[in-house]
């Protein structure tokens, strides 16, 4: 999972998709909030992972750091599944 955060050059653009390149699909997005509040709201994977950052550099380490836990996660599952499988062949 390789996880990209697509910004549009549009002024009046205040949401930006959180994109996984592995897949092309949309996992997530990033909206500004209002001019009172000052922050941006993140929403990933269905609401299961949300942060609110008060900048792009905060947001992307959020996304990031989302995608790194999720690696990780995945490589385990792949590793205990691949540890059973040459145990029963055994």
């Amino acid at each position: 999972m390789r996880l990209t955060v697509s910004y549009l050059d549009a002024p009046s653009r205040h949401v930006a998709d959180v994109i996984d390149q592995d897949t092309n699909k949309r996992v997530g997005y990033i909206r500004s909030g209002s001019a009172s509040s000052g922050g941006r709201y993140i929403f990933l994977f269905n609401g299961n992972y949300t942060a609110r950052c008060t900048g792009h550099d905060e947001c992307v380490g959020f996304v990031k750091g989302v995608e790194a836990v999720l690696n990780h996660m995945r490589a385990s599952v792949d590793r205990r599944s691949d540890g059973r499988r040459s145990t029963q062949a055994a």
